[in-house]
This record gives C-alpha cells, structure tokens and sequence, in this order.
C-alpha cells in the first residue's frame, strides 16, 4: 500500500536514505521547505519538495574588471552582508561552466550531485 503525506520536520532526516542526501547533498531547511513524500512499506520511494530559496544569481563583471581583480568577491561579500541583515543564510546558485564552478567551490559553495546547481551557507 502506498502512502503520500507531508512530511513532518522532525522526519526530515529520513530522507539520507534517499538520493541526493544519500550521497551527500544538503536536505533542504524544514523552516522554509515542505515536503510531500510517497511511502511504500514505511520506506521513502518519492518526493516533491518546495523549498523557499535566496537565489543569487544573475552575476556580470565587464570582460576588462575579470580575472584576478577583487571586483567579484567585494560584490559577493556585500551581498552576503546584506542577506545576513535580513537572516538569509542559505543560498542557491547554477552554473554553466566549469570556471564558474571552481570560483564557487572557493567561496565555500558545494555542487548537488549530477547537476550544476551550488547550495551555500553563509
């Protein structure tokens, strides 16, 4: 028999079972997602999430201000300071290029597996 439910907040650490948590992607916050879970014999088999995010993107730097200038951290550090004001901490980016990628894995940024969207903290 299967079951569809909301999940509760306190049942949110069910789902390391499943993919991608299993692997090592971050489960969304309870305080600002629901979840609505497919259960087959008590065990997670689906889920649909709807997650409140800070998405921040888009980004641009004039070709003539990239590579090695400061101009993209500053305008990140500011941004993170005015999200921090609001209590916004979790962040959400996608890329489209490897070197986009490596300048968010040293921002602190990890990938979700198999896709190129980045989860951060900050």
């Amino acid at each position: 028999l299967m079951n569809h439910r909301l999940l509760p907040s306190e049942e949110y650490h069910r789902l390391k079972e499943v993919w991608p948590f299993s692997v090592g992607s971050p489960i969304p916050d309870p305080n600002f997602s629901r979840v609505m879970v497919a259960e087959h014999n008590g065990q997670i088999v689906g889920y649909w999430f709807a997650v409140e995010v800070v998405h921040v993107e888009p980004v641009w730097i004039h070709p003539n201000y990239r590579n090695g200038g400061p101009t993209a951290t500053v305008l990140f550090k500011g941004l993170v300071d005015e999200l921090k004001s609001h209590n916004l901490n979790k962040l959400y980016v996608f890329s489209e290029n490897e070197k986009t990628e490596e300048y968010l894995n040293r921002l602190g940024f990890c990938s979700i597996p198999n896709m190129r969207v980045y989860y951060g903290e900050v």
